[in-house]
């Protein structure tokens, strides 16, 4: 029980926030402590390719370049992929995580309802990730996200 609350805790600390990051792209974008700021658990992972992660920065650029790694909400809105992986070769279907950036409702696409899909799909999202290259220099002393979460949501930071 007490792994199953970490890792509730670790996702809770920086996932529920991605639509309250997109509406403030352009501010973490503009910014390289907030840019730097690495999600808490790995973007993907995949049994040939092991695991990897972009920044948040990276990720808000994926998120408006790729279509691959977007899908249409049942709100209208835009789900972005924000964890991914599988086994490649199994042919097996795969864990594709999602959040709309306008109603904030999760998703697992390679699981759930008629968005399933095959490794193919999972090759043609991780051909989609692999294309972006780090482009800003990372701060070596990114934000926390306490920090990120605070500045957008328009408050002042406690001592």
């Amino acid at each position: 029980m007490k792994n199953k609350t970490f890792s509730v805790n670790i996702h809770d600390s920086f996932y529920p926030y991605i639509p309250l990051f997109w509406r403030n792209r352009e501010m973490i974008l503009k910014e390289p402590r907030f840019y730097s700021i690495k999600p808490p658990q790995c973007f993907f992972g995949t049994s040939l390719s092991g695991e990897t992660s972009a920044t948040l920065g990276q990720l808000l650029q994926i998120w408006e370049s790729e279509k691959a790694l977007t899908s249409l909400c049942s709100c209208g809105g835009k789900s972005v992929v924000y964890q991914f992986g599988g086994l490649l070769l199994s042919g097996l279907q795969v864990d594709c995580f999602t959040i709309c950036v306008k109603c904030g409702k999760f998703e697992n696409e390679g699981r759930d309802g008629s968005k399933k899909f095959s490794g193919s799909r999972l090759i043609e999202k991780i051909e989609a990730y692999t294309r972006h290259k780090i482009i800003k220099p990372i701060s070596e002393t990114p934000a926390s996200y306490e920090e990120l979460i605070t500045t957008c949501e328009g408050k002042k930071l406690e001592n």
